[in-house]
């Protein structure tokens, strides 16, 4: 088996040691400019007192949810579309919806 390198050992070394160089930059001049931000976003969450009957899975229209067993709680999974019939299905109200926002808003006189 024959192996080639298109580069030179020598020139890897100098390119890694300037890649260093850019490495170990401070970052000090580093500026960004971030605006008015704002994101809204719904989650359903399972909660530790989750009982494992997994009539959340049963009724679940999208089987986003990963069943309980007995050593973990159901699971909401990326597929869901937060119909949160698994919110009303749990018989000890262990699934809860969470509306999580996050705004930012810079104005000119506030220290960054």
């Amino acid at each position: 088996m024959n192996i080639s390198f298109d580069k030179q050992i020598g020139s890897l070394e100098r390119e890694i040691l300037l890649k260093s160089v850019e490495i170990h930059d401070s970052g000090d001049d580093f500026q960004f400019e971030l605006n008015k931000f704002f994101s809204q976003e719904e989650i359903i969450a399972i909660a530790p007192r989750c009982i494992r009957c997994n009539m959340c899975v049963d009724q679940c229209p999208v089987d986003a949810i990963e069943p309980a067993n007995i050593f973990k709680i159901a699971k909401i999974t990326q597929n869901c579309v937060k119909c949160e019939i698994c919110v009303q299905t749990c018989p000890v109200s262990a699934i809860k919806l969470i509306d999580n926002k996050v705004s930012y808003n810079y104005d000119d006189g506030d220290e960054a």
